[in-house]
């Protein structure tokens, strides 16, 4: 999902089979408001997040606090 700008403000990747940590590079999507890599397999520590970021879904993954 792209704004104004073209720039990112939303990322829905849930259920893809995705394993890995959460990339440090979610801090730069300063536009982001919306995040889900729900029911993947993420894990590690979570990244620092931008806050405008309205909805955050990260269930059923193994994170940890950052």
């Amino acid at each position: 999902q792209c704004g104004p700008a073209a720039s990112v403000t939303g990322l829905h990747l849930a259920n893809l089979g995705l394993s890995s940590t959460l990339p440090a590079v979610l801090s730069s999507l300063t536009g982001l408001t919306y995040l889900s890599f729900a029911g993947s397999n993420m894990f590690g520590a979570l990244p620092l997040l931008n806050d405008g970021l309205r909805k955050l879904d990260l269930s059923d993954n193994a994170l940890t606090g950052g």
